[in-house]
């Protein structure tokens, strides 16, 4: 989650409302008091909202990483923000001027955007063969009005997700197309303006550019936060996937062989040693066998620190009670170890400070893993 405090918010002076006499009554719950005939926000209201604004925005990214957000503000103040920060994020904005239908009617908006990209081809390669000056003339105008209205828009293929807009009062038409198409509206609102059909209240100041660039640069962040949250779960579910086929063929040769000593009660210490012995070689043949199939080489770490750990823990078991063999769990024993030994991530964070690289890590984890004790020490030289 983002950091804001409420220092934050008042260095940016989001806090300033609008003059008393304009005040909508339904936004007097977020009102603090009145000075100087100005309304002054609470900020410790203000901050809860926009926390919640942004966990939504957030959510929403993780949840669908190509999410489209369009920020809207048409206003003066607002335009420079909202365009810098809608790229910043790689999302569409539009800051010049809502074109009505935008969103209930898609389809045309979409003809207009392409319309755009092929007038902005023609006059960027000056491709005006067997035009006159008057048809020039009006191609250049034609293409700076569309620029105006529709350069935010570019790449537009379906609805937004969500909307981020400045001063819902001023861009009513756009919360009201949005609402009706079931559009969620995040909207940064001040004193003179009804909170209603806006799912995400902002009660803050919607007039000045520093606080106008304080919750765009927010969103911005969000959104940029979402994805790399996002990026970092798909690499996990990745990691996770191959791993398991990298341990299927293994684990299942591990249980049966474990199995095959269960029939042969009571198990003699030596007939477990020896099966352990069996497993640990057994996991240099299946590294080379991974490698061959282009496994990198920390899922291959992973892997043979995984198989090395679940065979002793079910070693240790045999010999003590062989009906808990069946209740061990890898995926347990890889993310938090076991008293019999370290986890994969505290050992590679022990092995870091010693100033090697993750490559030589990772070798030395799986060399280490076929020893009969850890020998990570003693592959390493320390």
């Amino acid at each position: 989650m983002i950091s804001i405090e409420q220092y934050q918010l008042l260095e940016a002076g989001v806090h300033y409302g609008h003059e008393v006499r304009y005040c909508h009554p339904k936004m007097k719950e977020y009102v603090q008091y009145a000075r100087n005939g100005v309304h002054i926000l609470d900020p410790s209201k203000i901050l809860n909202s926009l926390r919640e604004a942004i966990g939504f925005v957030t959510e929403l990214i993780v949840e669908r990483p190509d999410a489209i957000i369009l920020f809207v503000s048409t206003k003066r103040q607002a335009q420079a923000a909202i365009s810098r920060n809608a790229k910043r994020c790689g999302m569409l904005y539009v800051n010049e001027r809502w074109l009505h239908g935008l969103l209930t009617n898609l389809d045309v908006t979409k003809k207009s955007v392409e319309r755009l990209q092929n007038v902005e081809g023609i006059v960027a390669e000056q491709r005006f063969e067997g035009m006159t000056k008057k048809q020039r003339a009006k191609l250049r105008k034609k293409f700076k009005g569309l620029s105006r209205d529709l350069s935010g828009l570019k790449g537009i293929n379906r609805l937004p997700d969500a909307l981020f807009v400045v001063d819902a009062k001023r861009e009513r038409a756009a919360i009201s197309e949005a609402r009706s198409l079931g559009v969620p509206t995040v909207a940064v609102i001040s004193t003179n303006c009804s909170p209603e059909g806006i799912d995400h209240v902002i009660p803050g100041n919607d007039y000045a550019e520093q606080s106008i660039e304080f919750f765009c640069s927010r969103v911005a962040e969000a959104v940029l936060q979402g994805r790399e949250i996002a990026s970092r779960h798909m690499m996990v579910q990745t990691e996770e996937s191959s791993l398991e086929a990298l341990l299927q063929d293994a684990s299942l040769a591990s249980s049966k062989k474990a199995s095959s000593l269960q029939k042969f009660a009571p198990i003699s210490n030596r007939q477990v040693r020896a099966w352990y012995l069996d497993t640990l070689s057994g996991i240099a043949e299946l590294d080379r066998e991974w490698q061959a199939k282009g496994a990198s080489i920390r899922l291959r770490a992973l892997a043979a620190w995984n198989i090395r750990h679940k065979a002793r823990l079910r070693a240790r078991t045999l010999m003590a009670n062989p009906e808990e063999v069946e209740l061990l769990e890898a995926r347990d024993l890889l993310k938090y170890g076991n008293r019999f030994g370290p986890s994969f991530d505290s050992l590679f964070e022990q092995l870091k400070k010693a100033g090697l690289d993750d490559d030589a890590i990772y070798e030395a984890i799986i060399k280490g893993s076929y020893r009969t004790s850890t020998g990570i020490n003693k592959t390493l030289g320390l």
